[in-house]
């Protein structure tokens, strides 16, 4: 049986070859780069590399870019820390919008804070912790989310919350033009909205409420 493929989310500038954090360019969508001096028999630990987010090795995001992009990996990869991933070859499949097939479904954390250039996300994920804050151009929420904790901060983008919305845990910040929550959405231990005017769907209780405002806007 063929091995399962492997994928990484890395943020990059968008172009058409962006520069990667070690200094070399990816090539175009489609096309494999391999990172220079990088043995893929061997091991990914030595030479340069890409670095990521992989769904059992997420959270990690530092750059001064805002675009995420779907990576394949071929070949061995060296798990870092719990957060982030080192690969050696990869290959370019989606650039800003990540509703794609290829795209995995479960994460154990998915942090794409920051990424103004993140257009979209595929239905049915299931997350740890899933960071959507500041990612303006996001409009359309997904389907069928699951997440133990779900950060949404000036989402600016978003008006709707989309169907079947599970939480333990929901941090809604300034989202100004969202204008409801979804009425099956279920958070089971604590929700906290902020600076937005929304209603909260009956099947909150108050007791889940840890902190609720009517729109609350600087200055």
């Amino acid at each position: 049986m063929a091995n399962r493929k492997q994928y990484m989310v890395t943020v990059t500038d968008g172009s058409e070859r962006p520069r990667v954090s070690d200094g070399f360019r990816l090539n175009p969508v489609g096309q494999w780069t391999e990172a220079p001096g990088f043995d893929n028999s061997y091991n990914p630990r030595f030479g340069l590399g890409i670095y990521g987010q992989h769904p059992e090795a997420g959270g990690y995001i530092s750059s001064e870019n805002t675009v995420p992009e779907l990576l394949e990996i071929d070949g061995p990869m060296d798990i870092l820390t719990d957060r982030q991933v080192k690969a050696g070859r990869v290959k370019r499949i989606a650039v800003g919008d990540l509703n794609v097939p290829e795209m995995p479904r479960e994460w154990f954390e998915l942090n794409l804070s920051d990424c103004t250039g993140l257009r979209g996300i595929p239905d049915e994920m299931e997350v740890g912790v899933l960071d959507l804050c500041r990612c303006i151009k996001l409009k359309i929420f997904p389907k069928g989310l699951v997440a133990r904790k779900l950060y949404l901060d000036k989402c600016l983008g978003l008006e709707y919350l989309a169907e079947r919305l599970h939480c333990n845990r929901a941090y809604i910040i300034d989202c100004i033009n969202l204008r409801e929550l979804p009425e099956d959405m279920q958070v089971y231990k604590e929700l906290v909205v902020i600076g937005c005017d929304i209603e909260i769907p009956k099947g909150i209780v108050e007791s889940q409420l840890a902190n609720l405002h009517d729109r609350n806007l600087p200055g």
